[in-house]
């Protein structure tokens, strides 16, 4: 106990301690908040129970079993933080050539990206799941966020374990559980004996139960919940990670019960053994399995009654979208990008009645272009504003080259449209993907922006650690394989929330969208496709939103499911209009409505947008 409390007192005592708020759980500080923080990352390592350490940062766990035979090593956390681990290690007494076993949870970087190291100082045989192996593999050579100048070293392929496998090694033997979703393979570990004295505990690390997305995943996340409640007499459950939003873990973050470690006194419980949370979590996930495998298949059932076959008269169409309606004239601005002249389309459209003198740039999502702002154009238009919307390039009627594209080059190509038509001052209103294109000119161009309005934005998350990189190649195969049932169900997701409100206009853009794949330029427009996509995923804007100086409004339709359910859409918008510096940023979302809400409920959309809008007004 006091060789627990001392080293306590060091995690407390060093930066850690200095991050931590009233307002605010440390564990959500090392996860969410300041999770590229590297002093206060490196906390001191902690013995938690007799032959069970924690030796990771304090956004990751790293956690070490000790036995008579060996050591066992869960997980590695990533650069820079791998020497912290090796230091934490060397801390306990362990010397790292007798860890037999490194077990890999599942294949994010933040959890694999330090095994190739601990691999070649161990020795010891690195366990994860085949289809987990393989993501790692692509991590090769990619870079990170939290540390940019060093390539990603990836452990070599070793153990290959499944579902029911097991592993015994001294007084450990472990079960292996296959729970993938969160990752293509996310590999459980029950079995683990944890001691205190003469008492002796059972521990799980898992590693998430959600299936994935639409009917495949709900009903794969039906099976994981299964499994988890087949899993009986849990009393320790070690987390990969020190918080989980929106709350933290059931029954507190890792740092919070381990804190309460410091001031627990002789015959209290030990805090991280809790039996009653584990099993609360189980019951409330296998309950939300349920109920996702029940909206999943109700969604499918609509599609598929509503979609059985393609419509037999939609024409060839123009990858230009020269057969789309612009809601007001396009005109053209020549540029050139890499060698290449390139126009791009937009339309400038005048106010209605007397002018207030400001302008609103808006700025499409990945699967529209300018024509589908028709309505918020008139809205704008009639409260006195000049409405800029253009087209970037590769969307709608601008150009289709093959270019590496990104987000820089989109907001300058916007402040060059900009310049071109003499508008010094604007406010900017940014969709889906035009959000991350808004983030990032508003952040390079700050002068020049006025109002951000960040419209159910993607972007909320960071990909890179979500799910695995596609390559270009893989992403214009798919892209070339589209079909009715494919393209309507990509635009299907806006109404994920509600398929009763797929309506005329839903229609018509997947029409439209299916018929560039019936033309003969279509090979070119699916490469293209490829090319922006590899943006979204790589040009991540979640470093971007500490930089803005505009008023700021985050806003959209509340039950946008994009980021994966519109819990987790509702928890990121809440977490970036709070990340705008000195108080700037707002929050307004619309309870009903999803991720084109002025497509579904117009009435309902405007008034909020322009009213944020319109404080700007000088006078208003």
């Amino acid at each position: 106990m006091r060789a627990i409390a001392i080293v306590l007192g060091l995690l407390l005592s060093a930066g850690t301690a200095a991050a931590q708020t009233a307002a605010e759980p440390l564990s959500k500080t090392c996860r969410v908040t300041r999770p590229d923080d590297v002093a206060l990352q490196k906390t001191e390592p902690v013995k938690v129970f007799d032959n069970l350490y924690y030796v990771g940062p304090c956004y990751v766990s790293v956690w070490l079993v000790t036995t008579p035979a060996g050591h066992i090593l869960f997980d590695s956390a990533q650069e820079p933080y791998v020497d912290h681990v090796i230091a934490g290690i060397k801390w306990t007494g362990v010397n790292p050539r007798d860890i037999k076993y490194i077990i890999l949870s599942h294949g994010h970087l933040d959890h694999v990206g330090g095994a190739a190291r601990l691999q070649e100082l161990t020795g010891a045989r690195v366990v994860a799941v085949a289809e987990d192996w393989a993501m790692i593999e692509k991590l090769t050579g990619g870079n990170s966020r939290r540390d940019p100048g060093r390539p990603n070293r990836m452990p070599k392929r070793d153990m290959v374990v499944k579902e029911g496998d097991t592993l015994t090694l001294g007084d450990q033997s472990l079960r292996f559980h296959q729970l993938p979703g969160h990752t293509p393979g996310v590999l459980v570990t029950e079995g683990i004996t944890v001691r205190e004295g003469a008492r002796a505990y059972r521990a799980i690390l898992p590693a998430g139960g959600d299936g994935g997305p639409g009917l495949a995943g709900a009903e794969q996340f039906v099976k994981n919940a299964a499994i988890l409640a087949g899993i009986k007499g849990v009393q320790v459950n070690l987390q990969t990670h020190s918080w989980a939003e929106p709350d933290g873990y059931p029954g507190g973050g890792v740092i919070e019960r381990m804190q309460r470690l410091r001031t627990r006194k002789p015959g209290d419980a030990h805090p991280l053994v809790d039996p009653d949370t584990w099993n609360s979590r189980v019951k409330e996930t296998v309950a939300r399995a349920a109920k996702t495998l029940a909206a999943e298949k109700a969604k499918a059932g609509a599609s598929s009654s509503a979609a059985p076959a393609a419509p037999p008269n939609v024409a060839p169409g123009s990858i230009n979208a020269e057969e789309v309606p612009y809601p007001h004239p396009v005109s053209y601005l020549r540029l050139t990008l890499y060698t290449q002249d390139v126009r791009m389309a937009y339309m400038d459209v005048a106010p209605l009645g007397t002018p207030n003198g400001r302008t609103v740039v808006l700025l499409h999502g990945n699967n529209f272009a300018g024509f589908y702002f028709g309505g918020p154009i008139d809205a704008l238009r009639r409260e006195g504003f000049r409405v800029v919307v253009p087209d970037q390039i590769g969307y709608g009627r601008s150009s289709k080259p093959f270019i590496p594209y990104n987000l820089h080059d989109m907001a300058r190509n916007t402040r060059l449209l900009l310049e071109s038509l003499k508008i010094e001052k604007a406010m900017v209103v940014g969709h889906s993907m035009g959000g991350m294109v808004a983030t990032r000119f508003s952040t390079q161009y700050p002068d020049i922006v006025e109002r951000l309005v960040l419209y159910n934005p993607i972007g909320l998350v960071d990909q890179r650690f979500t799910r695995p990189w596609q390559d270009t190649d893989e992403g214009y195969k798919q892209n070339l394989a589209a079909t009715w049932q494919t393209t309507r169900a990509g635009i299907g997701r806006y109404v994920a929330h509600n398929p009763a409100s797929w309506n005329d206009e839903f229609e018509k853009y997947t029409r439209y969208r299916y018929s560039w794949t019936l033309g003969a330029e279509w090979p070119r427009l699916a490469m293209v496709q490829a090319l922006l996509s590899q943006v979204i995923y790589a040009d991540a804007v979640v470093n971007d939103w500490d930089h803005i100086k505009a008023p700021t409004l985050l806003f959209g339709g509340a039950d946008d499911v994009l980021p994966g359910s519109a819990a987790l859409f509702q928890q990121r918008m809440k977490y970036v209009a709070e990340r705008i510096p000195n108080g700037r940023g707002r929050l307004h979302l619309i309870a009903g409505l999803g991720h084109v809400p002025h497509l579904e409920a117009p009435e309902q959309t405007y008034p909020p947008l322009v009213a944020f809008l319109k404080e700007g007004l000088a006078g208003s």
